[in-house]
């Protein structure tokens, strides 16, 4: 990896640089999670998760509990983004690493996760615009990197090269997964891609 690798990406912090035309914005961060190494393979798929607690939450208290799952949980699961009703980002596995969100798809994938504390609660405006941002701040650092950005296109394979539901990958799938779901509207979200 480069040596002028922002910060950020290697420490956790909040990265110096904002992407414009979203309102989504970034929150800190310094949870520590589990996470591994990438094999030298750069992301290729960028996953959509939701957080679906079980609990009537507020979205702050999802946010917070999920933040709260990632630092310790018997599960080692993690993802490298959380994003919210408001449209906050909080930063969570630095892209430099797996995190462990999407089983055998992890080392070659970034995931976002969405507070959704249950699966009819609806996603915000702020549910994309921080889903965009995780994209483009993505595709950024692939930048930084000299490797290929990942394409904004609505792909049915965790095999391919774009975006897709967790509840479309192959572990997904076999593992019983809904989330995004159907509330999640991928043509809007497409359009908000650059």
């Amino acid at each position: 990896m480069r040596d002028s690798l922002l910060p950020w990406h290697q420490s956790g912090g909040g990265p110096p640089f904002l992407v414009g035309g979203a309102s989504a914005f970034l929150r800190s961060s310094s949870y520590s999670n589990y996470y591994q190494a990438r094999n030298g393979q750069a992301p290729r798929l960028f996953v959509v998760h939701s957080t679906r607690s079980g609990a009537d939450l507020t979205d702050d208290q999802e946010r917070i509990g999920t933040l709260n799952w990632f630092q310790n949980n018997p599960y080692q699961v993690s993802a490298h983004y959380v994003g919210d009703a408001t449209g906050g980002l909080t930063p969570v596995v630095p892209l430099v690493y797996a995190a462990g969100h999407a089983g055998f798809h992890n080392s070659y994938s970034v995931g976002v996760e969405l507070t959704q504390p249950l699966p009819d609660t609806p996603y915000t405006q702020g549910h994309y615009e921080a889903a965009a941002l995780a994209f483009d701040l993505t595709n950024h650092w692939l930048a930084l990197m000299g490797a290929s950005p990942i394409p904004p296109r609505h792909v049915f394979s965790g095999l391919e090269r774009g975006v897709i539901g967790h509840d479309e990958t192959e572990q997904g799938r076999a593992s019983g997964k809904s989330d995004p779901g159907e509330p999640w509207q991928w043509d809007y979200f497409l359009s908000l891609l650059k």
